[in-house]
């Protein structure tokens, strides 16, 4: 950590966490130069002539911003407004609780940073929580994703001696808005102005506060109630996990710093083990608690442990700790995490001094674990609201037996208590396979004649991914074989699979191909009947393009298909679009689908998301930022203007830049991705629209090209901030697992992508057709 003050933690923790919650080295250092003697005389000496430098220069910058709004400069004002509170707020921290005049410097502080807000950011508002009898102060942040519907949000709580005020410097709610969720930053009871103003002193039973919380959330018509998470930093790595054990509303939880067993730490600080977080420690906490004397306090503290509370924990909960946090041991973190049994997602990540976040609650590198945070946020959400939307089956799917697994993530059961095999016939990487294998069936034989597909189809039984563990478990022991199937496909036997499925070459059929029925790959579609004739199992699905259904060219291949399998089976052809069934995709797709004459039915239910279809931000946002692990297969072809641009009524459609990849509206589902991704034909993606949801760069050339008849640019300008999907990017499109294990060159990873049928869509159909052969017509179609 740096150390402006050589040897006095707690002055340096001070510097450090206003450096990194947009304070200015300059101003830092002007302000710190003269308190280097003090500083030297000890933690506790010197806070009031702290108060006093940092307080001139907090000033300084108010008198700026006086004459800055006076100006019209508002942005400005604001700017210098929020420095200023940051100073002071600082400065005020650090004072004794019987400091004169303390709750008048807060005061200030809380008049700076009206005024930071209404200069800065008027997505930001004051509100006020009830609180048996009285209000708890807060600040409430509305992402920009409100202008579309009720959004996530995000309860944030700060610690023992922080206040909404410092959770508002830090930006991290703002990193929350750019991923589309909300906040609501509060002053808890024993903290900020629910402390010095209205004197209410903290409590072990932080649920108490908690409920209320929520309550306030359930009020307003832009959150989503079922998306409410809390997070807790410093003593709020008690507080919200408490919380979360006991209130069920919330729907993820995030320790910020593990404080396990904080009544166990005031023990250790009574010996002067490990750093304290302020001056004037005992009668801080004295003050913050309600409590007259140390002995009460540490017979207080010894509650204050979530030893027989965190096993209640049944949301999605994610601890961060620094490895070399001096006053919480690490070791806590790993209890938290250890006794988590019940939690559906937890994640324990420390943060190292190699990478920065190693001190307390990461305040050497505040900005890193606030992105962490913001995006495992983001993550959990997107998850959790496929899970609701009927994208990833519920934890109790009805008329189906089931099993949970550890993660949460129930595993369906074979029919009848009986284990499904299928057989896969052109599996490519495998996003049909992940399908079936979701809905509770093993495969027992797959092929593809693209080697590098079959690497990748080979390494889904290492996927560890919560949504799709249990599907990649099926895989293990399993293996593809790469060649041509009509020779592969010999040894198959009869009864070897209880269903066959697969997405035979499309080439033939579609219209971005030859079209051409004369296509030796035609005749795929029957070498798929012919394998079914061979094994008969009970049930088959054929997936294609869905010209094949549509186009009269193919109407007596289809009839020749009916009537082939018409000889042993029941069929239905039906053509999906997978924005309809929880994909951000507007793809369709042609799924024939076998049963046993007189046996069975195929039922479809509604389309979870015909009215409200998942779009391209939704699951980009819920990724790592490019360049980080996960996210770092950038497509680099270069991005060059069309001398000739053709022109359509959307600046997403036509051709705007040479090549056929077109530009993606983040906040709608992407078209078709195709095959021949890799070069100029990958998908173009508007950074500013994905980062800050700003109008994309797209609209406004296309509205100077058709409505102002500009001419073409020759060449892309720097405020166009531009770039081709990466590879993972386009996997999340598609549905797959987080951690897929891409294989072959990059070419190869997008073919494989866009050649796959996704893996949530093949989930439904899997469901319809396992309901189907089990008898149970539970699944109404509409």
């Amino acid at each position: 950590m740096f150390e402006y003050f050589p040897g006095n933690y707690v002055w340096n923790l001070a510097v450090v966490a206003t450096l990194n919650s947009g304070g200015l080295i300059d101003e830092v250092d002007r302000a710190c130069r003269p308190l280097r003697d003090a500083a030297a005389r000890g933690e506790d000496a010197g806070t009031a002539d702290f108060l006093r430098v940092w307080g001139r220069l907090a000033d300084s910058l108010a008198a700026q911003a006086e004459a800055a709004d006076k100006a019209g400069q508002a942005r400005t004002a604001g700017q210098l407004y929020a420095r200023a509170t940051n100073y002071l707020c600082q400065a005020e921290r650090m004072q004794s609780a019987r400091a004169p005049g303390r709750a008048d410097i807060y005061r200030r502080v809380l008049d700076l940073q009206a005024k930071a807000i209404a200069g800065k950011d008027p997505r930001v508002s004051r509100v006020a929580v009830p609180y048996e009898g009285t209000t708890l102060p807060a600040y409430f942040s509305q992402a920009p994703a409100t202008e579309r519907g009720p959004a996530p949000v995000m309860i944030m709580w700060n610690g023992l001696d922080s206040t909404k005020e410092h959770m508002y410097s830090s930006g991290h709610w703002a990193e929350l808005a750019a991923r589309g969720i909300s906040a609501l930053m509060v002053d808890c009871p024993g903290s900020g102005e629910a402390l010095r103003l209205q004197g209410l002193t903290a409590r072990v039973d932080t649920e108490a506060w908690a409920g209320p919380c929520v309550d306030y959330l359930l009020t307003r018509d832009d959150v989503d109630p079922a998306a409410i998470g809390l997070a807790g930093w410093s003593l709020g790595g008690y507080y919200a996990p408490r919380a979360a054990a006991f209130e069920k509303r919330l729907a993820l939880v995030v320790a910020w710093g593990a404080n396990h067993d904080w009544g166990a730490v005031q023990r250790r600080r009574l010996q002067r083990e490990g750093e304290r977080p302020v001056p004037h420690y005992w009668d801080h906490v004295l003050w913050a608690w309600g409590q007259d004397s140390i002995e009460d306090f540490i017979e207080l503290a010894a509650q204050v442990t979530l030893d027989g509370v965190v096993e209640r924990i049944t949301v999605p909960f994610l601890i961060t700790h620094g490895a070399g946090d001096r006053q919480i041991p690490l070791e806590y973190a790993h209890r938290s995490y250890d006794q988590a049994v019940n939690s559906p997602r937890r994640e324990l990540r420390v943060f190292t001094a190699e990478e920065g976040g190693a001190e307390h609650i990461g305040l050497d590198h505040l900005p890193y674990v606030s992105t962490y945070t913001a995006d495992w946020v983001a993550a959990a959400f997107a998850a959790r609201a496929l899970s609701a939307a009927g994208y990833w089956p519920s934890r109790h799917e009805s008329g189906v037996k089931s099993r949970v697994d550890g993660a949460g993530w129930p595993m369906m059961g074979g029919v009848d208590g009986a284990e499904l095999r299928f057989v896969s016939l052109y599996s490519g990487c495998g996003g049909l396979d992940l399908g079936f294998a979701r809905a509770g069936m093993r495969p027992v034989w797959a092929n593809d004649i693209d080697g590098h597909a079959v690497e990748t189809y080979n390494k889904i039984c290492k996927v560890t991914d919560p949504q799709w563990r249990d599907a990649a478990l099926l895989f293990e022991g399993h293996s593809a074989v790469a060649g041509d199937v009509r020779c592969a496909a010999r040894d198959l036997t009869p009864g070897m699979a209880d269903v066959i499925v697969g997405g035979p070459p499309c080439q033939s059929f579609s219209v971005a191909g030859r079209m051409d029925p004369a296509d030796p790959r035609a005749q795929h579609v029957f070498d798929f009947l012919g394998v079914v004739a061979r094994v008969r199992p009970r049930a088959f699905v054929m997936e294609n393009v869905a010209a094949l259904a549509r186009n009269r060219r193919w109407a007596a291949i289809i009839a020749r298909l009916a009537k082939t399998a018409g000889e042993n089976y029941d069929t239905r052809l039906v053509v999906l679009n997978a924005c309809h069934w929880g994909v951000p995709q507007a793809r369709e797709r042609m799924f024939l689908v076998g049963l046993p004459k007189g046996q069975g039915k195929i039922a479809l239910p509604g389309p979870p998301t015909m009215d409200a279809p998942p779009t391209v931000g939704d699951v980009l946002r819920a990724l790592p930022p490019l360049g980080q692990p996960g996210n770092t297969q950038l497509c680099t072809a270069r991005i060059t203007m069309a001398k000739a641009p053709v022109l359509r009524g959307s600046p997403y459609a036509g051709m705007l830049f040479n090549g056929q990849g077109r530009p993606v509206d983040v906040n709608r589902p992407a078209p078709t991705l195709p095959a021949t991704m890799g070069g100029n034909r990958t998908p173009i993606i508007d950074v500013d629209q994905l980062e800050r949801d700003a109008t994309p760069w797209v609209v406004s050339y296309h509205h100077g090209l058709t409505a102002e008849r500009r001419p073409p640019l020759a060449q892309l300008p720097p405020q166009a901030r531009l770039r081709r999907l990466t590879v993972e990017e386009a996997a999340a499109i598609q549905t797959f697992p987080a951690d897929m294990q891409w294989c072959g060159p990059q070419t190869a990873r997008f073919r494989q992508v866009g050649n796959a049928v996704p893996p949530v869509l093949a989930w439904h159909v899997a469901r319809a057709v396992r309901t189907a052969l089990s008898g149970e017509l539970g699944l109404v179609e509409r």
